[in-house]
C-alpha cells in the first residue's frame, strides 16, 4: 500500500485520487451494463462498455492528463474481474465483506444470511404453512360434525 501511494505521489504527481475512483465507478458500471446504449453529447451513440474509452479519448482531445483516468480504469478492471468474472470461473469470491462489518452497517446483532439461505428459509416456511392448512380444514369439518 505504501508503495502504491509513493508511486501515485512521486511518479504521477497525483495527490488526490477522487477522479480515479470516479472513473473506476464508470468503468465497473459500463462493464455491468453491456446492453445499455449511450448518446454522447448528442453526436453519436454507442454501447456502455465503450464509455470509459470515449471519456479517455475526449480527455486526450482536450489535452487532459490521462494518468488519473488510467489508474481508475486499472482499479475498475481489477475490481470487476475479482468481483464479477472470477467467481463465475472458480465459484469462489475473493472480495468478501467481513461479517462484522456487515453487522456494523446493518445495525443489528443477528448473523447475516445470504440470499440463497434466505430463499431456503422462505421455502421451508411456505412448506410448513401448506402442511398446516389441511389440518386446519379437517378440524373445521370435525367442529361442524360436533355442532350438528
Amino acid at each position: 500500500m505504501d508503495a502504491f501511494l509513493f508511486y501515485t505521489k512521486i511518479v504521477t504527481k497525483v495527490l488526490f485520487l477522487a477522479p480515479s475512483i470516479a472513473f473506476m465507478v464508470i468503468y465497473v458500471w459500463s462493464r455491468r451494463n453491456p446492453n445499455m446504449h449511450i448518446s454522447f453529447l448528442g453526436l453519436f451513440t454507442f454501447s456502455a462498455p465503450y464509455l470509459p474509452w470515449v471519456i479517455l479519448i475526449m480527455g486526450y482531445l482536450f489535452n487532459h492528463d490521462l494518468t488519473t483516468d488510467l489508474l481508475g480504469a486499472v482499479a475498475g478492471h481489477a475490481y470487476y474481474f475479482l468481483e464479477d468474472a472470477y467467481p463465475l470461473i472458480s465459484n469462489r469470491r475473493l472480495l468478501k465483506t467481513p461479517g462484522f462489518l456487515k453487522n456494523l452497517m446493518d445495525g443489528r446483532d443477528q448473523p447475516i444470511v445470504d440470499a440463497h439461505q434466505q430463499q431456503e428459509v422462505q421455502q421451508q416456511a411456505q412448506q410448513e404453512v401448506q402442511q398446516q392448512q389441511p389440518v386446519q380444514n379437517v378440524l373445521n369439518e370435525d367442529d361442524l360434525d360436533q355442532q350438528q
